[in-house]
């Protein structure tokens, strides 16, 4: 059975026809499949820069604190060397009893204040160790490799960051 010319013609434009739409579907298959692949990558980027963000958000905050010094408020004046020698002797001894009084109530409440500042400064340095540790895990969750020896790696950030752009 032999087919007619007229036949096979039709035949072979419905094949062109078939294999153009073909190609145009594959065409559009693979752009969209870019544009979710850029799609999840944008996703995983602010991500990525959300919780560098945490990272050196903590990171400030432990240089500040480890950078900090205790204030002492001031310590009571002395007793004027001038001004006390005006005075009779008993005066200068009651003077000097409440010197020493006030000066030791002061380094009393100093020592109180700056215990208490250290404890404040401890609880702050945890704090922020935990909210570092915690970016640093949550980095390591979107891609482990972003992070070396507990630190993100910016090569490695810089590298998963780009999204393909060169």
């Amino acid at each position: 059975m032999a087919m007619k010319p007229g036949r096979n013609l039709w035949v072979l434009a419905a094949v062109v026809i078939l294999l153009a739409g073909c190609s145009t579907w594959w065409q559009q298959q693979q752009a969209w499949e870019r544009r979710q692949a850029l799609a999840r990558c944008e996703k995983r980027r602010g991500a990525i820069e959300q919780q560098l963000g945490q990272f050196e958000v903590a990171q400030q905050t432990l240089r500040q604190i480890e950078t900090a010094r205790y204030q002492a408020n001031p310590a009571p004046a002395p007793i004027d060397a001038e001004l006390a020698s005006r005075y009779s002797q008993l005066d200068r001894q009651i003077d000097e009893e409440r010197y020493i009084e006030a000066l030791n109530a002061w380094k009393q409440e100093e020592r109180g204040r700056q215990k208490l500042w250290q404890q404040e400064q401890q609880q702050r340095r945890s704090e922020a160790r935990r909210r570092r540790s915690e970016a640093v895990s949550r980095l390591a969750q979107i891609e482990p490799s972003l992070v070396i020896a507990g630190v993100p790696s910016a090569a490695q950030v810089a590298s998963l960051s780009n999204c393909g752009k060169p």
